[in-house]
């Protein structure tokens, strides 16, 4: 019993991505901007966001709102609060909405640092 508990590893997030390309902007299925109106915390299953949109950059989405979810913040999972405006990707659209993550370029835009506002501009430059 004393090895189970021992050889129980901690799992962390490690994005290695410096640069987006535009290949890797085309492979994604859809790119929206918007507020996060709501968030439900599922612990360690991850967070379910509901997002006001404010612009599709890319994808097929006529609703005004969208469900993003995302897993645990140590499985690289984005951690949004009530009011911000994000800019999300996601690899699969689906009937309620999309998973994004950190590692996908998923971003804050109340907190942009200079190289997430290169990324922001060739995401739209590319969509």
């Amino acid at each position: 019993m004393f090895s189970l508990i021992c050889s129980i590893h901690a799992f962390s997030c490690t994005c290695t991505q410096e640069k987006i390309s535009k290949q890797e902007i085309e492979s994604y299925e859809v790119i929206v901007q918007g507020e996060i109106v709501s968030v439900e915390d599922s612990g360690t299953l991850g967070k379910k966001y509901k997002v006001l949109i404010s612009k599709v950059l890319k994808g097929e989405i006529t609703a005004d709102t969208i469900f993003v979810t995302t897993p645990p913040e140590s499985l690289c999972g984005i951690s949004a609060a009530l009011g911000e405006s994000w800019i999300l990707l996601g690899e699969r659209l689906i009937t309620e909405g999309f998973e994004t993550n950190n590692c996908n370029w998923s971003m804050n835009l109340n907190d942009l640092d200079k190289r997430e506002k290169n990324i922001l501009r060739k995401i739209k430059r590319n969509t």
